[in-house]
């Protein structure tokens, strides 16, 4: 006997686009796969993430623009959300920051809704934000790796801390050939490609230095990332000056946004994130691989798990721009080993993200979260 279909309403708010909208987004483009389980999604803002939701046939609600400081703006989406869970109530509410979690869960705990935290950073104590998971506890935390669960689990403030990796867009390109044409890169050149958000801990600065020692003819960088805030525009504008001083103007070209990852990931050779913080889980890293490109990164947060024994990529020290450029000299010098890490890179994604597999995971975990939160008294 079958059981019944999971409502699940995804609350977030999708001004921004990372790591986070790409889960969304796939939630959404992968619903034949997982029809035990229905996924709607209600967001504050317009912009990229709805549209592709949409795109992709996702149910989605906007519950209006939200800024803290401004209170009545808050009163006003929770007044929707509250009208939402009577029209139409969910089986179980999913938040997917601290800062989400703060704004709805009074209204999904009022409205006796069960409600998830997706966690998709570590615990950290000290932000504000995540004092609402304190303040009202989510019935389970369900964390994006092993890494980010050991780090709610060592806290001690919730039962239940489950985790499990996060599927993967299976899109593909055959458009190699034609992108390298149009950016005049040779077929025998190696291209390195960073792809993820403009934040200074994703370690762009780093990959510079190490690019600037660099001792291996025959390479092209690629930064693929358009800046969002404020910051990240400062950071933009610092990376460009350093590639001028550093005289890779030549070699180093910013992509900016772009909705063509499929398309980037097949025209590049590797794949190199630096990061110089600890990254949760790394979405970036597993579409990379699916696309049979070695990732070279830093042994810092879940990209030890991920790649560490499987041939996949190289993990470096952290911060050491020496080992890093010893690590790209190695795959820009030898395509065969490229094309073997390449090969073992698609296995170990295969493992990691495989969509049916992760979303059959995905569904199992909600569903208990649901069942114990309602035997609790």
């Amino acid at each position: 006997m079958s059981l019944p279909t999971l409502r699940a309403l995804h609350l977030y708010s999708g001004n921004l686009y990372g790591g986070v909208e790409r889960f969304l987004a796939t939630l959404a483009e992968l619903k034949p796969l997982c029809p035990g389980i229905e996924h709607r999604f209600a967001l504050c803002f317009e912009g990229r993430l709805a549209d592709q939701l949409r795109a992709a046939g996702g149910a989605v609600r906007m519950l209006g623009p939200v800024r803290f400081s401004r209170p009545w703006t808050v009163w006003a989406a929770r007044r929707r959300l509250a009208a939402l869970l009577r029209e139409d109530p969910p089986d179980v509410a999913i938040t997917h920051s601290g800062w989400l979690h703060r704004l709805f869960a009074p209204v999904t705990s009022q409205a006796r809704i069960p409600t998830v935290f997706l966690a998709h950073n570590c615990w950290e104590p000290a932000r504000a934000e995540n004092r609402s998971l304190l303040a009202l506890p989510p019935v389970a935390i369900l964390a994006n790796s092993r890494f980010t669960a050991e780090s709610f689990r060592a806290a001690g403030h919730w039962k239940q801390v489950a985790w499990t990796y996060l599927p993967a867009p299976t899109s593909g390109s055959n458009r190699r050939q034609q992108l390298r044409r149009e950016a005049q890169v040779g077929e025998q050149e190696c291209v390195i490609l960073c792809a993820c958000r403009l934040e200074r801990w994703k370690g762009q600065m780093l990959l510079l230095q190490a690019l600037s020692e660099l001792r291996a003819p025959g390479w092209r960088c690629w930064i693929a990332g358009g800046a969002q805030r404020p910051s990240e525009r400062a950071y933009q504008r610092q990376l460009l000056e350093r590639v001028n001083r550093l005289g890779l103007s030549d070699r180093v070209t910013f992509l900016g946004h772009r909705d063509d990852m499929a398309d980037l990931w097949s025209a590049a050779d590797v794949h190199c994130q630096p990061n110089t913080a600890p990254e949760a889980f790394g979405l970036a890293f597993i579409e990379a691989m699916r696309a049979g490109l070695p990732v070279v990164t830093t042994r810092l947060g879940s990209a030890v798990e991920l790649l560490e024994g499987s041939r996949a990529g190289i993990l470096v020290p952290p911060d050491d721009a020496k080992a890093l450029a010893e690590a790209l000299r190695q795959l820009v010098e030898n395509p065969d080993l490229r094309q073997q890490m390449g090969l073992s890179a698609r296995e170990r994604a295969s493992e990691i993200a495989d969509p049916a597999a992760r979303l059959a995971d995905l569904e199992e975990l909600l569903r208990r979260a649901v069942g114990e939160s309602v035997l609790r008294p």
